[in-house]
């Protein structure tokens, strides 16, 4: 169990768990004790008004499952996290995945070297897919019109 007190709390205005930021203001407003379990919506609490605007926590336990948090104000507020609960609601953006494998290309160079034409009837998924990841587009033929439609769709959504 990793437990950290009062100081340590002075500077940051946030926790991190497996590498995502979760701010105490945003903490403190979604308290699970303060909401119904249904819907998420927050209770009437006849005391917000006396909360302080920046909320700064009194302690502050971090275990596996849970982390708990005593907020410093009056009356006494513990919330009570589940750590899953938290990853999932994570608002830190997702890293985007750098990749070498992109291709930027211009007429010149498609020009030079051609994309690959695929065979719809006979294509190797993996084949035409990397090509589309890495150009950014694929030239397939031979696909029955009947058959667009779920082609298109296991692709991605359809745009009119």
């Amino acid at each position: 169990m990793m437990q950290h007190k009062d100081k340590i709390f002075s500077k940051q205005q946030f926790v991190t768990i497996k590498g995502k930021s979760f701010h105490y203001i945003w903490l403190r407003e979604n308290c699970p004790s303060c909401r119904y379990a249904a819907p998420y919506q927050q209770l009437y609490d006849p005391n917000i008004s006396d909360r302080p605007e920046k909320p700064q926590p009194l302690s502050v336990e971090l275990n596996e499952e849970t982390l708990t948090i005593d907020w410093d104000e009056t009356p006494a507020h513990r919330s009570v996290f589940s750590v899953e609960w938290l990853l999932k609601n994570s608002y830190d953006p997702q890293l985007e995945v750098e990749s070498d494998n992109y291709i930027l290309w211009d007429r010149a160079k498609l020009e030079l070297k051609s994309p690959q034409t695929y065979n719809a009837q006979t294509m190797n998924n993996d084949a035409w897919m990397e090509q589309l990841f890495s150009l950014g587009f694929v030239i397939l033929e031979n696909i029955p019109p009947e058959k667009l439609e779920p082609f298109l769709s296991s692709v991605g959504p359809i745009y009119n």
